[in-house]
């Protein structure tokens, strides 16, 4: 516990999480669902930085990673237009 609370501990992938990752994408086309679905309770469990997820999104083709990318910025936006998230696309996705 720290001054201010709980302090959380940043523990990163492992290898075996990353391979294991690799072997679920490997499938993205013929199961985008049920990759967004892991990909969320990854999000959700470990609370990864860009840096961490840049790490998942090297498991895909560089066409994939952009398609990924401009998705996230163009979601990021739409919250930023409907006024729930402050700033600007750059501040979230890089």
């Amino acid at each position: 516990m720290g001054p201010t609370g709980s302090t959380q501990i940043k523990v990163p992938f492992s290898m075996n999480d990353l391979d294991s990752w690799k072997e679920i994408v490997k499938g993205y086309w013929d199961d985008l669902i049920g990759v967004t679905k892991r990909y969320e309770l990854i999000v959700k469990n470990q609370d990864p930085d860009w840096k961490d997820i840049d790490i998942m999104l090297d498991a895909l083709t560089e066409t994939e990673k952009q398609l990924i990318l401009k998705m996230a910025q163009t979601y990021v936006q739409a919250q930023i237009t409907a006024s729930n998230l402050p700033g600007n696309v750059d501040n979230y996705v890089p």
